[in-house]
């Protein structure tokens, strides 16, 4: 009788196992089903990162202490990021109305540490004292040289807009920039397709024979649009004087308005076409020295202006 109920002790016991263990498998299995919290998905904007700088959140406060970068901002059109700007920045109007902050070259370091801004933008490499002061008051300094192409200029503006925006965001505004420069091209090539030959073109930076040379961007940018670019075949902005027989340019660009007349006038110039037919017209050079999309609007309307039938007399 005693083992007939250790038998039936050790029966039951087993049960009861059994059935914990099932109890425990089915809660198992239940916890398994349950969805795991999901990983947050990481950020499409930043960090970004261009050169040796990595900003991990959009900056709310930037400096510019290049004319060149400041245009670039506002034609991004992220110039409401700018709490201050150099002592040379005259375009666009709006940004003669931000705090001026010295220059690259003579920053204010101070008015820079106080005005919340945590990037500063210019176009030429600072002094290694003022890099160091700036980044020890956690400021960071992005440097976009100048291009000396036109995907260059771009690659310039998708880095400084995906800075600003961030990769998706800023990769799009620098896009709509690079398309509105590629039609700026395309308008100045449509100018002068339909002349006969390629106008020869001098684009003079300074009376009488600094001009746009072969190695130039602004050389570049002229035969690709569809002129003959006078200096061509020359490097450095110099024409050299003794060649000065072969010079005989369809029209001429003046990067100082008071130099006009003074070309009109010469006795270098007054007997060449561009000269006899008024094709002499002022440019504004900063336009091309700032390398920004107004320099494209200028260079359509210098094609337009080259294909324009000369005024009767």
């Amino acid at each position: 009788m005693e083992e007939e109920r250790t038998k039936g002790g050790n029966a039951m016991m087993k049960k009861m196992l059994a059935l914990a263990a099932a109890a425990l498998m089915l809660l198992a299995v239940s916890c398994n089903n349950n969805p795991a919290e999901p990983e947050p998905k990481p950020d499409p904007e930043y960090p970004v990162t261009v050169g040796s700088v990595t900003l991990n959140e959009a900056p709310t406060a930037v400096v510019s202490l290049s004319p060149g970068t400041t245009e670039m901002v506002y034609d991004l059109g992220y110039g409401d990021l700018l709490v201050g700007v150099s002592e040379y920045c005259s375009f666009p109007a709006a940004a003669t109305t931000k705090t001026r902050m010295g220059s690259a070259f003579q920053p204010d370091v101070e008015k820079i540490k106080t005005s919340g801004a945590t990037l500063v933008l210019c176009t030429i490499q600072p002094t290694e004292s003022t890099l160091v002061e700036l980044q020890q008051a956690d400021i960071q300094v992005v440097v976009l040289p100048r291009a000396d192409s036109v995907e260059g200029i771009q690659q310039n503006y998708r880095a400084l807009a995906t800075l600003l925006a961030g990769n998706v965001t800023g990769a799009a505004a620098a896009e709509t920039v690079g398309t509105a420069m590629n039609n700026k091209l395309s308008e100045a090539a449509a100018a002068l397709a339909g002349m006969e030959t390629a106008p020869d073109a001098t684009l003079l930076i300074a009376y009488p024979y600094r001009m746009a040379t072969g190695d130039t961007l602004e050389g570049k940018l002229l035969e690709q649009v569809g002129f003959h670019c006078s200096g061509a075949e020359y490097t450095n902005w110099l024409y050299p004087e003794s060649e000065l027989k072969a010079l005989e340019p369809d029209v001429i660009f003046c990067a100082e308005a008071d130099e006009v007349e003074t070309v009109k006038q010469s006795y270098e110039y007054k007997v060449v076409a561009a000269v006899k037919n008024d094709k002499v017209m002022a440019i504004d050079f900063t336009a091309f020295q700032n390398q920004s999309l107004r320099m494209f609007d200028t260079l359509a309307e210098m094609a337009k202006f080259a294909a324009a039938a000369p005024a009767e007399e």
